[in-house]
Order: C-alpha cells, then structure tokens, then sequence
C-alpha cells in the first residue's frame, strides 16, 4: 500500500527533477490533486468505467488517455525529455534515450502501466506534464490551488469542486504536509 507520505516525496520528486516552478507549491499541488482525483489516495481507475476499459481516468491522478497522448508526445521533447527520463529511470536515463525511449512507449503501454502502483511515477509525471501546459505559474496555497485544479484540469465539465478539493486536502493532505 502506497502511503501519503510516499505520495508526497514522489511528488516533491518530480517538480524538483522537472524544475518549473516552485518545487514546493507544484508538489503541493501535484499532492492535492491526487487526494481530490483518487478519494483520498483510494483509486487507481475511475469507478464507472470498465477496469480493463479505455475511457475514463487512470492512475492516482486519474488522467484520461487524451492527456496520457499529450503527455507522451511532450516527453519527446529534448531538455523535458531528459528530465522526464531522469525521473523515470534514475541512473539509467540515458540507457533508455539510447534504447529509443519514449519513442517506444505506446499509449496503451502506459495506460497499463498507470492501472497499477509501479505506475505512480509515470502518474504524477503525467500530471506535472498536463499542468505545464496550462497558462501562468502554479498559484500558493490550497485555495488559490483548488481553483487553478478546477479551471485547469477538472475543467467546468468535471464534476468535482474547489469545496471538493479544499475539505480532500485537509483530510488528506494537511496531516502529512504539516499545514
């Protein structure tokens, strides 16, 4: 069983190997979405769709295969590349640029790889990624994040709220960030 802890630290992980933003904030907001996305760390796959089904959310982070594309398509590029490789793969990043990754990744590859825990670390990359994409620097706080959480990435058709997101941090989040 992954612990928040551990969720955290991978977290803090990726936006410090990533290196845009404030590390702090961009954890914390990695961690929070996270919490909101997964009911408190619960689910690794949407509840409604099929298990084994391609639509719906995947991973802790729940991405649907739209940003899981994305995702891919952007670690192609040469210094994200690098440093999508150095927190994938630790040591050996440059054993797998050298072996054709990412190239070699299919969608469907790492659409399996996020239905499980070994999956976590392509999860919150996956995440960190998708929120790269959206306008302005990641805001302080869990409130301001709430509502960058739902502007950008549940987006007005998602169902979730920033009251949503608010009360999952605090039972979730503010117990292992110390807040």
């Amino acid at each position: 069983m992954t612990t928040p802890r551990a969720i955290l630290d991978l977290c803090r992980e990726c936006a410090t190997t990533i290196g845009v933003g404030d590390v702090e904030e961009v954890s914390r907001l990695l961690f929070g979405t996270a919490a909101q996305e997964s009911d408190g760390f619960a689910w690794r796959r949407q509840l409604t769709p099929a298990w084994g089904g391609g639509v719906g959310g995947f991973s802790l982070w729940q991405l649907e295969r739209a940003a899981v594309r994305d995702g891919l398509r952007q670690m192609r590029d040469g210094v994200l590349r690098d440093k999508c490789a150095r927190f994938l793969f630790g040591r050996e990043w440059e054993k797998a640029i050298a072996a054709g990754w990412p190239g070699r990744w299919t969608e469907e590859f790492a659409v399996e790889m996020l239905r499980s825990t070994c999956g976590d670390r392509l999860g919150v990359l996956l995440a960190r990624l998708y929120y790269l994409r959206c306008p302005g620097a990641v805001p302080a706080g869990p409130e301001a994040q709430a509502l960058y959480w739902k502007r950008f990435y549940n987006t007005s058709a998602g169902k979730g709220t920033p009251e949503q997101y608010l009360s999952n941090w605090a039972r979730f989040c503010a117990p292992t960030v110390g807040d």
